[in-house]
């Protein structure tokens, strides 16, 4: 049996991880990968006189694939085993392949059941097995070029140029076209209704004569009564209400004395009320004056006034409050 040379260099490769009492098995499938072009390493390559471990340790650190052909001897070997764990630990892309039915230990099966297997014992010949081996998972990247399938190019096919002949236009003489009378069409005419036109007033302007000049009399605007009724009936309230409240304000910054712009401001409330027209004219009107008389106290107590000089305005107010109420109630009845 020839010996395959393992493979040195620079390109991914197959690790094979064996024991050496299956060497007859293993031989064989070593030999078909070679022939198939697949680069492959396994212990014939140690070079005598160096380390074991460490070549060993350092082609499975540098190859691209690993497979381990698993068996009761492969299970007894503690350096194949190691061999898988180092495998493991450097996460390299690994296949199990079982040359015999055996149980693994609970450890080993826990870690190595996850892995891609091929159980070469069930097939009933080799070729089928050869055939699922080289379309295990990402194993062609151990594949050399020289054997990877080359692309077949499809030649180009130029076209044949057809020769057109060209076509000669047939003449079409023109056929005369006998043009044909165009009846007109009855138009039906309605009689139109003469709308009737009334006419306008003309105005006549008065002539001039010399001398003396006429002037046309410019129409002035008429107010109705009561319009002119309900301003005035607005307007005066106001203006009341605005006086009563100026003269407060003036007595207090002229300190004068507080009895006289009282009884004024009072009198104008009761004219107020007199031409207060409507329910909620009066009930503002009369909220109105309870505000004027409590500024009138607020004003009186803040100028230190003594307290017969306050008396007296609130007890005017007190008395013009009650007419402008009796006013309201009799002008409703």
């Amino acid at each position: 049996m020839a010996v395959i040379k393992p493979y040195n260099g620079n390109e991914p490769y197959i690790f094979i991880s064996y024991s050496h009492r299956d060497t007859d098995y293993v031989y064989p499938i070593i030999e078909e990968l070679s022939k198939q072009g697949y680069r492959v390493w396994y212990d014939m390559g140690i070079d005598p006189g160096t380390e074991w471990d460490e070549n060993i340790a350092m082609h499975i650190n540098e190859c691209g694939y690993f497979i381990a052909f698993m068996s009761q001897n492969y299970l007894n070997s503690s350096n194949c085993k190691d061999e898988l764990n180092y495998a493991r630990d450097l996460e390299k892309e690994r296949l199990v392949v079982y040359l015999e039915n055996v149980t693994l230990p609970a450890g080993m099966a826990m870690r190595i059941n996850r892995l891609q297997s091929i159980f070469k014992y069930s097939y009933a010949n080799d070729s089928d097995f050869y055939e699922r081996l080289v379309t295990a998972n990402n194993i062609n990247i151990c594949l050399s070029k020289a054997s990877e399938p080359t692309p077949v190019v499809a030649e180009s096919i130029e076209p044949t140029p057809v020769e057109t002949k060209p076509v000669e236009p047939t003449p079409v003489e023109p056929k005369p076209v006998e043009p044909k009378p165009v009846e007109p069409m009855p138009v039906e005419t309605k009689p139109v209704a003469p709308t009737p036109v009334e006419p306008k007033p003309v105005e006549t302007k008065p002539t001039l004569s010399s001398g003396s000049v006429s002037s046309a009399p410019t129409a002035e605007p008429t107010y109705n009564s009561a319009d002119k009724a309900k301003k005035i009936s607005i307007s005066k309230p106001i203006v009341c209400v605005l006086i009563a409240f100026g003269l407060i304000f003036i007595s207090f910054a002229l300190y004068i004395e507080p009895l006289i712009p009282s009884i004024i401001a009072s009198a104008l409330f009761v004219v107020a009320a007199r031409h207060t027209k409507g329910f909620v004219g009066r009930v503002c009107l009369i909220f109105v004056f309870i505000a004027e008389a409590f500024l009138q106290l607020v004003l009186f107590i803040i100028s230190s006034l003594l307290l017969k000089g306050v008396l007296l305005p609130i007890a005017i107010s007190a008395i013009t409050l009650a007419l402008i109420i009796v006013m309201f109630v009799k002008n409703k009845e």
